[in-house]
C-alpha cells in the first residue's frame, strides 16, 4: 500500500490564492444574500368609517411599509425574492363615550404605495364601495366580549353592533404624516397587541398569558384571538346522502351531538366537501362574502351556510350555539381569559348541561369540535368553524405606538 502511494502520479495543484478565491466565490453563490429593499420605506393612509351602536367612528392610521429582498434563496435560485412588512398590520379605534373598540386589518397596499412593478399596482387594492371585515369588542382593555363581522348582513347592523359606512379613498403619504399618526395613536388607539404581532414603544416583550405567569410558568407570547361559529346544514339539504335521515331518526331523544364519522366513515368527508361546508369555510376565511364579483360562483347551499353562521357564546354553565344571531362569529382572547375559550370550557367536568332551547344549543364536554355531528331534535348537521381573524402578511419587529395595559 505504501509503495503504491509513493509511485502515484502527483496531482495538479492550483496556487493557494486561486484556491481561496474559488472557495469564496462558491460560498457567495451557495448562500442567499439579503438586504433592505431600496423601494421602501413608503407610507399610505388607510381609513374606514363605521357606526358602532349608532355612534360614528373612523378607524384611521398611516401605515409604514418596509421591505427586504434576498438573492438566490431556495425558493428562487439565481433570482431575487422579496418580503414586504406593514406596520401596524391591524388598526383600531376607541368608541367615544364607552370602553368599546373596533379593529380592521391593514390592506396589502405596500406595493401600490411604492408604485411597485409599474402599472400592475396603479390602483389601490381597496376602492370606495368595498367592504372589509370588522372586529368589535365591548371593552378593549378586558376583551371579554369580542365579535367578528364578515358578512354583508352583519356589517349592515343586523344582529351586530357595527354598521359599515365606507372605505375612504386610500392616499400615499410620507414620513411626516406617519409620525403625526403615531403620536395620535399613542393616546387615541386601543391596544393592538392582542391582535397583531408587534411591540409597543417602551415595552420590551409582547403581551403574555397572565394566567400562566401567575402559576410560575415561563412567560409565553399571548395566544391569538380565536373566532368561532357553527355552520348548520338542515335536513332539506341531505338528499345526496339517503342513509343520514334514517340514522338521525334512530338517534336517542336527547340534546347531545352525535358524530357522523364514527358511523359512516368516508360519507362524513363527502358531506363536508359536497354538502357546502368546505366551500362555506373558504368563503368565510377568505373574506369572499364581501366581494361582489365572487357571489355568482357560490353554490346556494354554501352561501346560505356562510351567511347564516351562528356564533358560539359562553355562560356560567358552558358553551352554546346562539340561534338568535346569524352571520357573525364570536371570538375569545385566550391570553387573559383562557377559561372562556371553547377548548378550555369543554375540558371542565360538568355532570349536567341545560337543555337545548330555541335560542341556545348547548355543547357537551365530549363534543368533537373537529368533525360534524347531528342532533335529532334539531334535525340538522353541525360543523364548528374556528379561525384566527387577522392573518395577513407578516410584520417586522419595528415598534409602533399603542396603549399598554398594566
Amino acid at each position: 500500500m505504501r509503495d503504491n502511494q509513493k509511485t502515484r502520479r502527483p496531482r495538479l495543484a492550483l496556487p493557494p490564492r486561486a484556491v481561496a478565491a474559488l472557495s469564496l466565490a462558491a460560498l457567495l453563490l451557495a448562500a442567499a444574500c439579503s438586504q433592505n429593499d431600496p423601494r421602501y420605506p413608503v407610507y399610505f393612509r388607510y381609513a374606514v368609517d363605521v357606526k358602532v351602536d349608532g355612534v360614528p367612528v373612523t378607524i384611521e392610521r398611516v401605515v409604514k411599509c418596509t421591505g427586504t429582498r434576498s438573492w438566490n434563496t431556495s425558493a428562487d435560485p439565481g433570482g431575487w425574492s422579496g418580503q414586504v412588512y406593514a406596520n401596524p398590520p391591524v388598526i383600531g379605534a376607541k368608541i367615544p363615550g364607552s370602553d368599546a373598540a373596533v379593529y380592521v386589518q391593514t390592506p396589502d397596499a405596500c406595493r401600490w404605495a411604492a408604485e411597485y412593478e409599474g402599472d400592475a399596482w396603479k390602483n389601490p387594492p381597496l376602492q370606495p364601495g368595498d367592504l372589509v371585515p370588522v372586529l368589535w369588542t365591548d371593552n378593549w382593555q378586558r376583551l371579554e366580549q369580542v365579535e367578528y363581522y364578515l358578512t354583508r348582513s352583519s356589517l349592515a347592523g343586523e344582529d351586530s353592533h357595527v354598521e359599515f359606512v365606507r372605505i375612504q379613498p386610500m392616499t400615499r403619504t410620507d414620513k411626516k404624516a406617519f409620525k403625526a399618526s403615531e403620536k395620535r395613536a399613542a393616546t387615541e388607539s386601543p391596544d393592538l397587541r392582542p391582535f397583531a404581532s408587534v411591540k409597543a414603544k417602551g415595552v420590551e416583550s409582547r403581551v403574555t398569558d397572565t394566567e400562566r405567569t401567575r402559576s410560575n410558568r415561563p412567560e409565553e407570547p399571548a395566544r391569538k384571538t380565536m373566532c368561532q361559529s357553527a355552520l348548520v346544514l338542515g335536513r332539506g339539504d341531505w338528499g345526496r346522502w339517503p342513509e343520514l335521515a334514517p340514522w338521525v331518526e334512530g338517534l336517542p331523544d336527547d340534546d347531545r351531538f352525535h358524530p357522523i364519522k364514527t358511523v359512516f366513515g368516508n360519507v362524513a368527508w363527502d358531506v363536508y366537501r359536497n354538502g357546502g361546508f368546505s366551500e362555506a369555510e373558504s368563503l368565510i376565511t377568505s373574506g369572499a362574502l364581501l366581494k361582489r364579483e365572487q357571489t355568482r360562483s357560490m353554490t346556494n347551499v354554501a352561501r346560505n351556510l356562510a351567511i347564516q353562521m351562528r356564533p358560539l357564546s359562553f355562560d356560567p354553565s358552558g358553551v352554546f350555539i346562539d340561534n338568535k344571531r346569524k352571520g357573525l362569529m364570536s371570538c375569545v382572547f385566550e391570553a387573559w381569559h383562557p377559561e372562556r375559550t371553547y377548548f378550555s370550557a369543554r375540558d371542565k367536568k360538568r355532570n349536567t348541561l341545560p337543555k337545548n332551547t330555541d335560542e341556545k344549543i348547548y355543547i357537551a364536554d365530549d363534543y368533537d369540535h373537529r368533525g360534524m355531528s347531528a342532533i335529532k331534535k334539531e334535525g340538522a348537521i353541525f360543523y364548528i368553524l374556528s379561525f384566527t381573524p387577522f392573518l395577513g402578511q407578516p410584520n417586522s419587529n419595528e415598534p409602533v405606538a399603542m396603549d399598554t395595559i398594566n
